[in-house]
């Protein structure tokens, strides 16, 4: 279950960055955002110019925000 979510626009570099972090913080992503809070604690959606970030626990997506705003 999502419990929190934010929406981020990067250039490919630096969104590369933010997925490697997030791998290193939360562990591998999950491969449908349906799948967040079973196995997976974060997933994201990338769209063309937004990429959509959607966290298992709200203090994740506050540590998220904190470092990549």
């Amino acid at each position: 279950m999502i419990e929190a979510e934010t929406i981020i626009s990067r250039d490919m570099t630096t969104l590369r960055q933010i997925l490697v972090w997030c791998s290193d913080q939360f562990g591998q992503p999950a491969s449908s955002l349906d799948n967040i809070g079973e196995r997976f604690t974060w997933g994201y959606r990338a769209g063309v110019y937004e990429t959509s970030f959607h966290f298992a626990q709200a203090k994740d997506c506050t540590f998220f925000i904190l470092r990549w705003t």
